[in-house]
């Protein structure tokens, strides 16, 4: 702050201007292209979507923290996992490598970096999804109709299942 009565010596706008009110945004996209190696989409996307990448039962405990180049065109994933869970996660690795490359699209991720750290696991009482939106049942015979052709019950169940999923949280239109 500068005192009363001084004329500021570079006026608002100005090249010279010191304290220019910039985005946040743009201050921190350098940094974070840099510190995730060009990855930041990716990371992002993993971090957001982290128990719909891997599954709610691998998700647990861990948390993704940094993607890394070891090599030309691969990366590591460095996983930040409760100590309680580290063996586990260890001993599933390969899966967590799967899912991801599975989520992305693509074989992003080369190996897994596990580092033990306190990470929360979310406490499940009683194993529903409390996140989970109400289907009307007319509109669940619908989607069982449109299932009746499919011979195989295995899949049709499956199907019937992610119907109902993408119905139940589709906006209604009025």
């Amino acid at each position: 702050m500068r005192p009363m009565g001084r004329p500021d010596r570079y006026p608002l706008g100005s090249p010279k201007h010191a304290y220019k009110a910039r985005a946040i945004g743009e201050l921190a996209r350098p940094t974070a292209h840099k510190a995730l190696g060009g990855r930041t989409m990716a990371l992002r996307e993993l971090i957001l979507n982290w128990p719909l990448a891997v599954g709610r039962e691998l998700a647990a405990g861990t948390r993704p923290e940094k993607l890394s180049r070891a090599r030309a065109g691969e990366a590591c994933l460095t996983l930040a996992v409760d100590p309680s869970r580290a063996l586990f996660v260890q001993h599933d690795a390969q899966r967590y490598v799967e899912r991801v490359n599975a989520y992305v699209g693509y074989a992003l991720i080369k190996s897994l970096r596990i580092v033990q750290r306190t990470v929360r696991i979310e406490a499940r009482s009683d194993g529903v999804d409390k996140t989970a939106a109400v289907l009307d049942p007319a509109e669940s015979r619908g989607i069982a109709a449109k299932l009746s052709r499919i011979d195989d019950e295995e899949t049709r169940a499956i199907l019937q299942e992610m119907g109902e999923l993408i119905a139940a949280r589709a906006p209604r239109r009025p």
